[in-house]
């Protein structure tokens, strides 16, 4: 509202003889603001907002081909769904791995999450025309690096293919996806463990998810402590999976968090 008024004072002062002057600098003004709000949106909330003004005649980059805009992705439905949100900005500009020669880093990560919103939209969409897609883009990236063996790694599994995604999930832990990116990381540590528990391989899932109840916090906390339930459960250790789940539901309840969480211990305790 602050940048809509702004904006329609000075020209509404156009014939009065002063908007010709403060037009110009209120307008840029306001651009410089809109663009401000765009950091936070990016950073917090992992979306982009494009910019929707045009560049003045003579600055900024030569017109092109229009691109796709970022779309927000919807919440997961079923086990289709392995990609999650895109990375905030501030992730991607610490992940060089992302860049490639030919293409931006925004571009290619709201192509990418323009597929990955189309494969979530339509169920009907063929699994190997999505993974054709997911392969494409994937090739745009370093060869060597761990995000392109990471991408489709989440389309095979997203199609119902564990047992070829998980070589490309240890291929981009291998390659130093953890260490690039944290959290794509992470992410790769709790789909490889579910994959291998649906592969009948629930003990690897175990070791391979154990330590991150250690690891730095995240939103992904709750999803590492749900695999590793299921994986546990896989095992016959159903109480050390209960504990676990109580421990993470016992944060988000309004109300008897200290009780729910002190259950949760009882239950692993010994001789209880």
């Amino acid at each position: 509202m602050l940048c809509l008024v702004l904006s329609v004072v000075p020209i509404a002062l156009v014939p009065l003889g002063a908007g010709p002057v403060t037009t110009p600098w209120v307008l840029a003004g306001t651009r410089r603001f809109a663009d401000l709000r765009r950091v936070p949106a990016a950073e917090w909330g992992g979306v982009r907002v494009p910019r929707a003004h045009r560049p003045a005649p003579g600055r900024g980059p030569a017109p092109g081909p229009a691109r796709p805009p970022c779309r927000a992705r919807p919440r997961p439905r079923g086990s289709r769904h392995r990609y999650g949100r895109t990375a905030p900005a501030a992730q991607r500009e610490r992940n060089p791995s992302c860049e490639g020669a030919a293409m931006t880093t925004d571009d290619w990560e709201d192509r990418t999450a323009a597929a990955w919103a189309g494969f979530d939209d339509d169920p009907e969409q063929d699994p190997a025309a999505f993974r054709a897609v997911i392969d494409a883009l994937a090739a745009e990236l370093p060869g060597d690096g761990p995000r392109a063996p990471f991408e489709r790694a989440c389309a095979w599994d997203s199609t119902g293919h564990p047992d070829r995604a998980v070589p490309l999930y240890r291929e981009a832990l291998a390659r130093g996806l953890g260490e690039a990116d944290p959290y794509r990381g992470r992410r790769a540590r709790i789909q490889l463990a579910s994959s291998l528990r649906n592969l009948g391989r629930p003990q690897e899932g175990v070791d391979l998810l154990t330590p991150e109840l250690d690891a730095p916090s995240d939103e992904l906390d709750d999803a590492v402590r749900a695999t590793l339930a299921l994986c546990l459960s896989s095992l016959g250790r159903d109480r050390e999976g209960l504990s676990l789940v109580l421990e993470a539901l016992a944060a988000h309840l309004p109300r008897y968090r200290r009780s729910m969480a002190a259950y949760a211990r009882r239950l692993t305790d010994a001789g209880s």
